[in-house]
This record gives structure tokens, sequence and C-alpha cells, in this order.
């Protein structure tokens, strides 16, 4: 039998993520993204404050903060401590910023996703999975599309 001599990331570039996943991902992300109110007031004071010569950065514009995990877990009819969010974020949050890129969100589900000793922290992966197969985001889940989704992962 042959080693595989690469690295844990070249392995994960060959996680084959199908269409309707990504797409089921890539509202997922968007959805908890936008929880967070008073994280998009702050962007707009920013930007208001900027002058038109100053480039506007915010760093967790398009990045899951503890404040957009806290509303959808409370949405669903959880009452998660902040320390729990904060841990749910720090599991995946590879560059320390205490927020879940977009890079760091598919990193975690392919890691996820192949690992089959179940040694991946898993808090984000779970919520994310859940809100995959509720597409509609009102807390439930329709059997015709968890089936749909597993079928397209597993056959």
């Amino acid at each position: 039998q042959k080693m595989d001599k690469r690295s844990p990331e070249e392995k994960l570039e060959d996680v084959e993520i199908k269409p309707l996943e990504q797409d089921r991902l890539n509202k997922v992300f968007g959805f908890i993204c936008g929880q967070d109110k008073q994280k998009k007031e702050r962007e707009y004071q920013d930007e208001i404050g900027k002058s038109k010569n100053q480039v506007v950065k915010n760093d967790k514009r398009d990045k899951i903060t503890e404040g957009d995990l806290l509303v959808v877990l409370k949405n669903l009819g959880l009452d998660p401590k902040k320390s729990e969010v904060r841990d749910m974020i720090w599991e995946v949050d590879e560059d320390m910023d205490r927020c879940v890129s977009k890079e760091e969100f598919i990193k975690m589900y392919r890691r996820c996703v192949i690992d089959e000793c179940f040694m991946e922290p898993r808090k984000l992966y779970n919520l994310v999975q859940f809100l995959m197969f509720d597409s509609g985001f009102k807390g439930r889940i329709a059997e015709e599309e968890t089936l749909q989704l597993l079928y397209i992962r597993y056959g």
C-alpha cells in the first residue's frame, strides 16, 4: 500500500464539493454573516466617518462574527453562552482574528466531510449542516431537502 505524502492542506483540495452543496454553503455563509445588525451599523458609521480619499477597511464585513452566531443560535431557540460561541469560532479561526472568513468556512466544511474519525471540531459544522438542510432558514428541516443533499453527497 502506497503512503500518501501530501500535506493535509493538499488533501483538502481533493475534497469535491458538489454545485448544490456549494450553493447552499454560500447561502449559509451569507445568511450567518448578515445577522448581527449592530455590525452593519458600525460599518455604516465607519464609512460615514471617512473622507472621500480614505479607503474604508472593515475586516469583519465578509466574515462571521460572534454577534452573527449569537443571533443565529438564539433564533433557533438556543441560549448559548458567549464563551461557547467564541469556542465555535476559535475552532476554525486560523488567522486568529476572532472571525470566520469564507476561506476558513469552506476549509472547515471540507475537513469535517473527510473526517472519518470525528477528530475535527464540529460545533460550527453541525450548525452549518442544519442550516444547509433548512434552505429557508426557518428553523425547520424538510425531509425532501435533506434527502436531496444527502443523495448528492453520498449517492
